[in-house]
């Protein structure tokens, strides 16, 4: 799994110089400050003549592990990293990391389901639940760059939850073979949302080169821990 994501993204927002523009436009517009970047993203977009987000934020690179690493691989010494920085405090800034932000929890869950697989898992879709799930556009950039489906339940916030009851349930009926315990999920869960992958070719090639970048940061963090262990005894 991945820690404190949610903490990432707000840290990434509330230590930039634009957050004070942020949360003023936001509470002028009686908006979620989320709302408002992707608003100056559409227009960073458009004034940049590409297609998507993604093409914006080509030249960051991202790897967020600012407290360590859970999975996949569990080093509690690994910290973060931002490769293409600018001289720029403007909110334009502030919602390119962020939507860098979002693609770099997308890159490292690629990196935790490519673990699994290559362990012999076969992972074939993602269910989410959580805070996180209302933004639609994190769901679609996970969908795209782990090129697998993501399901979202009917209720973010209830999931958990409704587990829990399904396994009271399955407890009160004594339900002990597999088929029962099925039938009980499926009566209590109600249709949710499937987002599917949908990137460009062109925008595909991009994640795919930002995961390979992503990858060689991990390399290279580790290769300079290395040397300066080395050069301090």
């Amino acid at each position: 799994g991945q820690s404190s994501t949610g903490q990432l993204i707000d840290f990434i927002i509330t230590t930039h110089t634009a957050y004070p523009e942020l949360k003023e436009r936001a509470k002028q517009e009686g908006r979620c400050m989320h709302i408002v970047l992707l608003d100056v993203l559409e227009q960073l977009r458009h004034e940049n003549n590409v297609d998507t987000y993604t093409e914006l934020t080509k030249d960051l690179h991202f790897y967020p592990d600012f407290h360590g690493n859970r999975s996949p691989i569990a080093d509690s010494r690994m910290r973060g990293s931002i490769v293409g920085l600018e001289l720029d405090a403007s909110i334009a800034d502030l919602a390119r990391k962020y939507y860098l932000t979002l693609e770099a929890i997308a890159l490292q869950t690629r990196h935790i389901i490519d673990a699994l697989n290559a362990a012999g898992h076969d992972i074939t879709s993602l269910y989410l639940s959580g805070g996180q799930v209302k933004n639609m556009v994190m769901m679609q950039l996970f969908a795209d760059t782990c090129g697998i489906p993501v399901i979202l339940p009917k209720s973010y916030s209830e999931a958990v939850v409704l587990g829990a009851a399904m396994l009271g349930r399955i407890a009160a009926e004594g339900a002990k073979d597999g088929e029962d315990m099925w039938k009980i999920m499926v009566e209590m869960t109600p249709a949710g949302t499937l987002v599917a992958p949908g990137a460009s070719s062109t925008v595909n090639k991009l994640l795919d080169a930002k995961y390979n970048i992503f990858l060689e940061m991990i390399d290279i963090q580790k290769r300079w821990r290395r040397k300066i262990e080395q050069a301090s005894h």
